[in-house]
């Protein structure tokens, strides 16, 4: 029996409601990150339970995903892949998201290490991914953190859209509260990303824990590029 699995419970689907297919180990370190009194071992017994609970399925390689998501995108409408005996429902479902846009998945590792400030954390629009802010404490002032995934296939043309869109410049006296973060497919490529508010420029690492590493940081000049751009705006 796990003790407080509906305060549990509850945190996962908020995740899956919105994110419906997700890699298992964020889940886990969403979790860990979010509760003291949680480990990896006991994160995986959580999802395990869960799953039998009916809330989501696991799979075999690696990945956690709504029902309602399943059925969407596999022919399985009578369970006939079920594995019941198994700690995963579900063999490879791989194939089945293959076709899927992953972007918001791959930011959801950075979202998991900024646990548990980024609890309450929105799906967004393009160009942004995903938000969320944390409110003022003693320690400090409050911050909106805006994460985007630039992918390779899209990076010259996703940039140019940050360039040019006057909605992604914020009023001057939010300039200092602002986080913006970016994941890149191509570390080599961190230079192209505008002085727009960015401090860290991310990659995917699956040799990390965390699932990512950070290739450039920025503690200067971070929204330079304003007054470059102002004759569009």
């Amino acid at each position: 029996m796990i003790y407080n699995i509906e305060i549990y419970g509850d945190f996962i689907r908020k995740i899956l409601r919105k994110i419906p297919y997700i890699k298992t180990k964020i889940l886990i370190r969403c979790l860990v990150n979010n509760f003291n009194d949680v480990d990896e071992k006991m994160a995986e017994k959580i999802l395990y339970e869960l799953q039998s609970q009916g809330e989501c399925l696991l799979s075999s390689d690696g990945w956690a995903i709504t029902k309602g998501m399943y059925y969407r995108i596999s022919d399985d409408k009578f369970r006939d892949n079920f594995k019941y005996h198994n700690d995963c429902r579900l063999s490879n479902v791989e194939a089945y998201l293959e076709n899927l846009n992953k972007d918001d998945v791959d930011i959801m590792w950075l979202v998991a290490d900024l646990m548990p400030d980024a609890e309450n954390f929105i799906v967004c629009d393009t160009p942004w991914n995903i938000m969320f802010d944390v409110p003022s404490s003693e320690w400090q002032e409050p911050r909106l953190f805006q994460l985007i995934k630039i992918p390779g296939n899209v990076e010259d043309e996703r940039i140019e859209l940050l360039k040019n869109s006057k909605r992604l410049i914020p009023e001057e006296k939010l300039l200092g509260s602002i986080r913006r973060i970016a994941l890149i497919d191509n570390p080599a490529h961190a230079f192209k990303i505008p002085q727009l508010g960015f401090t860290h420029i991310c990659v995917l690492d699956e040799s990390q824990k965390k699932g990512y590493r950070i290739v450039e940081k920025r503690t200067k000049d971070i929204w330079s590029d304003i007054k470059k751009y102002d004759n569009q705006y």
